[in-house]
């Protein structure tokens, strides 16, 4: 199929820029990046239009009830580090509001995931507290997909994950481009930008308060990007997101944009 043999080299690509970010960062690094990203724009998405246009994400929507005043996260006097010679935070203080938009950016080993982690419970902190409000609810999506069980079938990973039922599930998947031969496979068979369609469909079935999003558009094609970007920009709970697209990020809405300095939360202007 024409479809399959595209995703097959669209996740090679994806292969490739993920080996390319590993490598230290400087010139070298972004002119690496700027080829394979001509490349695969080239070689998948502009050819996608005509070949694809029907191939794509249909009637996505995060939803929520939450209030705007409500507190939903509360985190004050956090110290984390990897060992007593490295921390990565100290003393840091954050209030996250019913439908704050929340852009973490910064250089890579700053601390942005590590307080993601800290946030979601993965990390207990040195000292600090860190309290979600009454009956908050909030999912996760993890750079590293460490949020997925890779042993699951797409079929198990989302029928565990939701309420929908057997019948219903066909037709949803469906909208987001899994087709009935692909319920069986693993998915660790299934590529990154697969595996991250599958969480949004999954999160398209709940109503959150909180979306806690670490770089999840790396591995999606522009046009999963475009209509998640429009679910995000319509949702009426809060997002705490960490991401390098800056032109993804651009087109979200954003109220506050935080980075850290010297293991602190510093706020930056719009």
């Amino acid at each position: 199929m024409e479809f399959n043999r595209q995703e097959s080299k669209r996740a090679r690509f994806e292969k490739m820029i993920a080996i390319i970010k590993k490598k230290n960062p400087g010139e070298a690094q972004a002119r690496a990046l700027k080829a394979a990203r001509t490349r695969m724009d080239r070689e998948i998405s502009r050819i996608e239009v005509t070949k694809y246009e029907d191939k794509k994400i249909k009637d996505l929507n995060f939803l929520s009830d939450t209030k705007k005043r409500r507190l939903l996260l509360k985190i004050r006097d956090l110290t984390f580090g990897y060992g007593s010679n490295n921390k990565l935070l100290q003393e840091v203080n954050l209030d996250i509001y019913g439908n704050d938009k929340i852009w973490f950016y910064g250089s890579n080993g700053i601390g942005k995931s590590t307080l993601i982690k800290l946030i979601t419970g993965e990390l207990e902190p040195d000292s600090g507290s860190i309290n979600l409000g009454n009956n908050v609810k909030w999912t996760y999506f993890s750079q590293d997909q460490s949020h997925m069980d890779m042993e699951q079938t797409l079929e198990a990973y989302f029928m565990s994950n939701t309420d929908v039922t057997y019948n219903q599930s066909f037709g949803i998947l469906k909208k987001f481009l899994f087709d009935k031969d692909m319920r069986k496979t693993k998915l660790k068979r299934l590529s990154p930008g697969q595996r991250a369609r599958l969480s949004f469909s999954v999160f398209a079935q709940h109503k959150y308060d909180l979306m806690i999003l670490d770089e999840p558009t790396n591995h999606l094609d522009i046009k999963s990007k475009e209509i998640i970007e429009e679910a995000l920009r319509d949702y009426d709970g809060a997002v705490i997101l960490i991401s390098h697209d800056r032109y993804f990020v651009k087109n979200l809405d954003i109220d506050k944009i935080l980075t850290i300095e010297n293991k602190q939360l510093i706020y930056k202007a719009r």
